[in-house]
């Protein structure tokens, strides 16, 4: 009876539609600059869902066109665009620094050399530097750059990493690999039962049009490693993106996916930890050229976004794949993607979004959206739940997950919650204190 009363209760609360929407597009009007990086004011999680419209209107955009770079400041979602033009710097990254700053690296073709450009949201200058070997080592391009709390890693030519502290305006230069050129830095923070681990990522080569190293740094991000070397296995290679989801502590190893292109064919490979390798899980002739790759947790689902805006869908880790026919005006160069969360829609649902930006030439600029999970809470014992114990049930009543709390195999809970209605107890002292229904497709 009473597993028959929670059925009733979930399904009573849900309505939820599982399917992405359509590109948008949000492109200035008019311009001519290739949009090289974009970024979004709400990128963490905890997102309210009062303010999720209004946070997400503002957005950034960094390009340059073959006379003059721009950066390109939206407030309303893209609607209206303000813009600012850079007549000697070419600017290929671009992150918000704090709540009214923005952190800009790129390549002065003026002076030959690498610089950096802190502005306001008024488009005001309020620092800048200049590598070219005087007060700052000599650097020929920044082609990425993170923003992590209070300082920022740029990366391009040269085969080192630069960090800046922004309590003192202070830059140093960190040696990685010198045959290598970087273009994509990235950081994961990974959960286990060992504890949590943040980990910053490079993807390198020897050109900036053939990246075929991924390196991984220690939590000092002082001593960096290589993760792989895909030219060993896979010669002539180019790698477009990777996404890692987990850690193997006991062999240093990361766990996820990278996608890239060998010739006419597109390759998406998986880690194999035990074996400090990739192997491929999809492989297709192609005309068309991935940008980015994403894996979600909550779905098991692996995203690939081409560069005509069709996508590719591989089910459950990618043991089946579909393609979402979606194409756009005018062709894509890159991607990004922005996961946002919440927990405060009533009756007390959490939610889960997936946001896909796109751009390309002629200042292109499209929004893809996707509803990635909602779950409802059904009943909460008392408020204060200092648990100690995670429980998952399904709707036969069998627990098919426990653990310890808060130090949840997060791998493992995906796994098995692949799809389907799940209930999560939590557990103080051998008591439930709180107990979730959640829905994964």
């Amino acid at each position: 009876m009473t597993q028959k009363l929670i059925l009733f209760v979930i399904l009573f609360c849900y309505s939820f539609i599982n399917v992405f929407s359509q590109w948008i597009e949000i492109s200035p009007i008019g311009r001519k600059e290739k949009v090289f990086s974009l970024d979004i004011k709400a990128k963490n999680n905890g997102v309210s869902v009062s303010n999720y419209s209004r946070i997400l209107d503002t957005i950034v955009l960094a390009g340059w066109s073959s006379t003059k770079g721009a950066i390109f400041l939206s407030k309303n979602g893209g609607k209206n665009w303000e813009i600012w033009e850079t007549p000697t710097f070419f600017p290929f990254s671009i992150q918000f620094l704090d709540t009214n700053k923005l952190f800009v690296c790129g390549y002065n073709f003026l002076y030959d050399n690498s610089e950096v450009k802190i502005f306001d949201f008024f488009g005001n200058e309020v620092l800048g530097f200049n590598f070219d070997g005087q007060s700052l080592p000599y650097n020929k391009n920044f082609f990425d750059c993170l923003v992590d709390s209070c300082e920022v890693f740029a990366c391009g030519y040269g085969g080192s990493l630069f960090r800046y502290k922004v309590s003192d305006n202070s830059w140093e230069q960190i040696w990685v690999d010198s045959n290598s050129v970087f273009t994509k830095l990235k950081k994961y923070k990974f959960h286990s039962t060992n504890g949590d681990i943040s980990v910053l990522f490079l993807l390198g080569g020897k050109s900036y049009f053939s990246q075929n190293k991924i390196f991984f740094s220690d939590p000092e991000t002082l001593q960096w490693s290589s993760v792989y070397d895909f030219k060993n296995n896979y010669p002539g290679i180019s790698i477009t993106d990777f996404w890692f989801y987990s850690w193997d502590y006991s062999l240093n190893f990361p766990i996820g996916l990278v996608v890239g292109f060998l010739d006419d064919t597109l390759l998406i490979l998986q880690t194999v930890p035990e074996e400090r390798s990739f192997k491929k899980i999809y492989y297709e002739q192609t005309i068309l050229h991935p940008l980015g790759i994403y894996l979600s947790e909550n779905t098991s689902e692996i995203i690939v976004v081409f560069d005509d805006g069709k996508i590719l869908l591989g089910k459950n880790f990618g043991d089946n794949w579909t393609y979402i026919e979606e194409r756009i005006s005018k062709q894509l160069t890159g991607v990004k993607f922005f996961t946002l969360q919440s927990s405060d829609l009533l009756p007390e649902i959490s939610w889960q979004k997936l946001i896909v930006y796109g751009f390309g030439r002629d200042g292109f600029v499209a929004k893809y959206e996707k509803d990635q999970s909602l779950g409802v809470e059904i009943r909460k014992y008392f408020s204060n739940c200092e648990a100690d114990r995670l429980e998952v049930y399904n709707l036969l009543g069998q627990v098919v997950y426990q653990g310890s709390y808060p130090f949840v195999d997060y791998e493992e809970f995906v796994k098995i919650c692949r799809s389907g209605i799940f209930l999560v107890v939590k557990k103080a002292n051998g008591i439930p204190c709180e107990v979730r229904s959640y829905i994964h497709y």
